[in-house]
């Protein structure tokens, strides 16, 4: 093989000795899911349990880390047995030096706005640090019980930040289920090696790069919030640009250009729409088509799409960040309608990819 080139085979990602890689759903840096279901004997009433979860009670683990040190390698996924978890938060010391005396465990109490009260118990990691915080909640399945452990920590995790000026980043969400033992967590996608298949080009339009450079910039976040915003702008950037442009097209006389943006319902159909916005597309499953676009999406109008779901949630998220009266109300981590973002945030960014390829066929995914 020349030395210039390079096979598929030695693209891909090597897991570390010891460890199991497995691939996950959806767009690569966005937060996806994984559960694991233990199988009891044959007969016991636990294996008929919905992986969704089921009424009980629920324990619900945030694992903290510093912003830039991933407390695992890229490809690795682990459960918090494996995974220490680490802050800026001195608890207590490290624990060669540790005595019985010294703070081994802190008591939180919290509440959400609809006033639920849930006792979070914080634990250290092996130099002091505080490294996560666990709470038990009482849940009808996984996705009420994460919502509930979220609403009550996110306000206090907000408060550790600003009382001492330093980041409160959680890593990763772990939630069991007691009676079953069934077990979820909350990571992200970690982006795939990719080939350079950008075709050289000139200089780009202002435009364009104006573009580009706020999906880089939501790209370089982890923020979904931030994400969201930086995709949904590039979407209204290209609407204010198309308009412009059909002003100066009617000036001239001219028929004003029309799109035919759809978003896809069936599984094939959706399959064919990803590849088409990427020059190296992942390899699609059910899962991914699943939950990229969401049911309420499907079959319609990209501009359709636009007008009844995401501008109505950015102007929510904004509302938080930028209120005019200048008050805020409530909660800003209840305002920013986290659930609701991560649920249309990857549309939004497979519709902002459309728009720019259709908008600027000479500079983007030009094959």
């Amino acid at each position: 093989m020349p030395a210039d080139q390079t096979s598929d085979e030695k693209l891909q990602p090597q897991p570390s000795r010891g460890s199991t890689q497995l691939e996950l759903s959806g767009l690569p840096g966005q937060q996806q899911h994984l559960t694991v279901v233990p199988v009891f004997p044959e007969g016991d009433p636990r294996n008929t349990e919905h992986p969704d979860g089921s009424p009980g009670q629920y324990k619900v683990t945030f694992i903290l880390n510093r912003p830039g040190f991933s407390l695992l390698p890229e490809y690795q996924i682990s459960f918090q047995a494996a995974v220490e978890g680490d802050s800026h938060i001195a608890l207590t010391k490290p624990v060669a030096t540790r005595r019985p005396e010294d703070v081994a465990t802190i008591k939180i109490d919290a509440n959400t706005e609809e006033g639920q009260h849930l006792a979070f118990v914080g634990r250290p990691n092996s130099q002091g640090f505080l490294a996560r915080l666990e709470t038990h909640v009482e849940a009808s399945n996984f996705v009420e019980a994460e919502k509930a452990a979220h609403r009550a920590l996110a306000p206090l995790l907000s408060n550790f930040s600003a009382q001492l000026d330093v980041p409160m980043r959680v890593f990763q969400m772990e939630t069991v289920q007691l009676a079953t033992g069934s077990t979820r967590i909350a990571t992200n996608r970690p982006f795939p090696p990719t080939p350079l298949l950008v075709v050289k080009q000139g200089q780009a339009t202002q435009d364009f790069r104006a573009c580009v450079a706020l999906y880089r910039e939501a790209l370089n976040s982890d923020s979904p919030i931030y994400q969201f915003l930086c995709f949904y702008k590039i979407i209204e950037a290209l609407l204010a640009l198309r308009r412009r442009i059909a002003v100066v097209m009617k000036a001239a006389g001219e028929t004003p250009l029309r799109y035919n943006e759809i978003v896809p319902a069936r599984p094939s159909e959706i399959r064919v729409w990803l590849d088409s916005l990427y020059l190296a597309p992942p390899k699609w499953d059910s899962l991914d088509l699943e939950s990229m676009i969401p049911v309420e999406a499907q079959g319609k109008r990209a501009s359709r799409v636009i007008d009844e779901y995401l501008r109505p949630l950015r102007v929510d998220v904004a509302h938080a960040l930028f209120s005019e009266q200048g008050e805020i109300t409530l909660s800003a981590d209840e305002l920013l309608h986290f659930w609701r973002v991560t649920k249309w945030l990857p549309v939004t960014r497979c519709l902002a990819r459309l728009m720019l390829k259709n908008e600027f066929p000479q500079e983007f995914l030009r094959r």
